[in-house]
C-alpha cells in the first residue's frame, strides 16, 4: 500500500555536485536500482540533454542556461503531477538558491494531489542528494571525459571545476540532503552508495 501511494504521489530527486563528482552516474545506477523496487513510474530531465536536444550548437551561456533550466523546472512539475520519480541531472547547481525553482515545482506539485490519504503520508515530495569527493578525482574525471570526448557539457574542464567550487555554498535543507561520497570506482562502493540514495528516496 506504501509503495501504491508513492506511486501516485511522485518525488523529485535533485542530484547536486560540483563537475566530475560522478552525479550522473550514480543517479543512472540509482534510476535502474528504484524500477528493481518496482517504481515503474520514472523521469530522468537532464540540462545537458536539453541543451543538445535544443540547440545547436549550444553556447553554454548564462542566457541559455537560464532558458534550459525554466524547461527542466516545468518538464519536472508536469512529470511530478502524472506521478513520476523524477531524477534531476546535469546540474552543478553552485548556489543552492538554484535549487529553490525545482523544490517549488515539487511543493506546487504536492498541491494537486487530489487523494486526502496520499496529502496525509507525504513528506517533502522531494530529495536533494549531495555528490561529493576530493578535487583530484574529480579533475581526474574530468580530463578523461575531455580526452574521450564523451561528456556532452563541452563548456566542462578544469577551469569550470574550480569556478564551481570557488563559487559554492551550502543547501540549506539538511532534513532532506543526503550527502555521499562519490570518490570511489570500486563496484563494492558504487553499490553501497545506491542503496543508500535508493533507501532515502523511499524514505520520502
Amino acid at each position: 500500500q506504501q509503495q501504491q501511494q508513492q506511486q501516485q504521489q511522485g518525488c523529485l530527486v535533485i542530484f547536486r555536485g560540483l563537475p566530475g563528482t560522478g552525479k550522473s552516474f550514480l543517479l543512472k545506477r540509482v534510476m535502474k536500482a528504484m524500477a528493481g523496487r518496482g517504481r515503474n513510474l520514472i523521469a530522468r530531465v537532464s540540462r545537458d540533454d536539453l541543451r543538445h536536444l535544443l540547440l545547436h550548437p549550444p553556447s553554454f551561456s548564462h542566457a541559455e542556461k537560464r532558458m534550459v533550466d525554466s524547461l527542466m523546472v516545468f518538464l519536472a512539475k508536469e512529470l511530478l503531477k502524472q506521478g513520476y520519480l523524477v531524477f534531476i541531472d546535469g546540474c552543478s547547481f553552485t548556489k543552492a538558491a538554484g535549487v529553490v525553482p525545482f523544490v517549488e515545482a515539487a511543493a506546487e506539485a504536492a498541491a494537486k494531489i487530489k487523494d486526502k490519504k496520499i496529502q496525509a503520508t507525504r513528506k517533502a515530495g522531494w530529495v536533494l542528494v549531495e555528490c561529493e569527493c576530493d578535487p583530484d578525482v574529480a579533475l581526474k574525471r574530468i580530463a578523461q571525459d575531455r580526452s574521450s570526448g564523451t561528456h556532452p557539457a563541452k563548456d566542462r574542464d578544469e577551469a569550470l571545476y574550480w569556478r564551481c567550487r570557488n563559487a559554492r555554498d551550502s543547501s540549506c535543507w539538511a532534513e532532506n540532503t543526503l550527502r555521499v561520497n562519490t570518490g570511489s570506482a570500486r563496484e563494492i562502493e558504487v553499490r553501497d552508495n545506491v542503496v543508500k540514495v535508493a533507501d532515502f528516496i523511499d524514505s520520502v
